[in-house]
């Protein structure tokens, strides 16, 4: 690994026992004799003694109730376990297993994310240091995922999601997209709600919001237009007009 960009040279003292791995945050040394250890998911034997030792009617309880847990799972994947043996979990297969979970949640729900940063190293009161703050954003690449979200288009929705929103209007009054692409009623939609054509671009099957619009998606998925039909089907016939008015315009040009 002597030219390998992710493994730093490890100076010729250290090389026997240590070595370096450059991860996205920074370097980092390891220690030869207790990766594996380190690796291993564990409970260390001294604290498996304590609990054993324990009198504490509570921690009785519980690691009764952890045995009878671990005695069923046991029992349930008991052909599993035959195939794969006696394997015991790492640190890394069980990250990976909790990324693998975390991922399965996040695809099926539509949510946004915060971040929380230490202020200081000292974790003091009112204090606020700049160079602290913005090494923490960039080891977790907070600065990049903002270049991107600037330019990018976070946040989508489906076309049938904002035809939901007009389940209440009466069928006469769609009567007047007829013909005319899905784009064009979909448009119509986000122009009635006066959301800007600067702020999202129209798919195939979906529309893509810049981001900072969550909140004006959240307005229209959940907008009660049931006292305001005449209202909004007007809405929708000012944002035909004016779509015309625009093809004509052009055409004239």
């Amino acid at each position: 690994h002597d030219r390998d960009f992710y493994f730093p040279k490890t100076h010729p003292k250290d090389k026997r026992d240590k070595f370096w791995v450059k991860h996205f945050a920074g370097k980092v040394q390891y220690t030869v004799g207790t990766w594996i250890v380190k690796n291993n998911d564990s409970v260390p034997d001294r604290f498996k003694d304590a609990i054993d030792g324990c009198s504490n009617q509570v921690i009785i309880d519980a690691q009764a109730a952890d045995i009878s847990t671990k005695a069923a799972a046991t029992a349930a994947s008991g052909t599993t376990r035959r195939r794969t043996g006696l394997k015991k979990p790492t640190v890394a297969s069980t990250f990976m297993s909790s990324m693998r979970s975390l991922k399965k949640d996040l695809s099926e729900s539509n949510c946004s994310f915060i971040r929380c940063i230490k202020p200081n190293a000292a974790m003091e009161s009112g204090v606020f240091d700049d160079m602290y703050v913005v090494e923490q954003l960039r080891a977790l690449g907070l600065l990049q995922t903002c270049e991107v979200l600037k330019v990018g288009l976070p946040t989508r929705i489906t076309y049938a999601e904002l035809r939901a929103t007009l389940s209440d209007m009466p069928p006469e009054a769609l009567s007047i997209f007829e013909g005319e692409p899905e784009q064009v009623l979909i448009a119509a939609i986000l122009w009635a709600f006066d959301v800007d054509p600067a702020m999202y671009r129209l798919g195939r099957t979906r529309v893509f919001f810049r981001a900072g619009q969550i909140s004006k998606v959240q307005e229209i998925l959940h907008a009660d237009l049931s006292g305001r039909k005449d209202w909004f089907v007007g809405r929708l016939q000012e944002a035909l007009a004016a779509r015309e008015a625009g093809q004509n315009a052009a055409s004239a040009a």
